[in-house]
């Protein structure tokens, strides 16, 4: 590793990743995400973070290209695949801990993980 630490994910189950990637993604159009893509498009319409995730289904339905809701809802998919993906490596990574809440983490449910952590150090 890069960077000698002892790293904790919070990894939710799958139906409240799930639940929780629907409500960003309407929390993001509700604050305004598709004019920002809008005045992306106008003002760049070359920007690579327009190939990136959200980004890429807004802008096929400024394009019209899809509606809003297909795209509010792609962009729901994609986002949930992204996580697994990430939830994947972390998964991997040598030196993670996944834990299911923060609170978790507060309780000292890992304390004895940190502890040989440290110890090895």
């Amino acid at each position: 590793p890069r960077y000698d630490a002892w790293v904790a994910v919070v990894d939710l189950d799958r139906e409240a990743s799930d639940r929780a990637v629907a409500a960003r993604i309407d929390a993001m159009l509700a604050q305004g995400f598709l004019e920002e893509t809008k005045r992306l498009l106008e003002a760049h319409p070359q920007a690579r973070a327009l190939g990136s995730v959200g980004y890429r289904e807004l802008a096929m339905a400024v394009r019209g290209e899809r509606t809003l809701e297909e795209a509010r809802i792609e962009a729901i998919r994609a986002t949930r695949v992204y996580a697994r993906r990430q939830r994947t490596w972390c998964k991997s990574e040598p030196g993670m801990t996944l834990s299911t809440t923060a609170a978790a983490l507060m309780a000292g449910e890992h304390d004895e993980a940190i502890r040989v952590w440290l110890r090895s150090r």
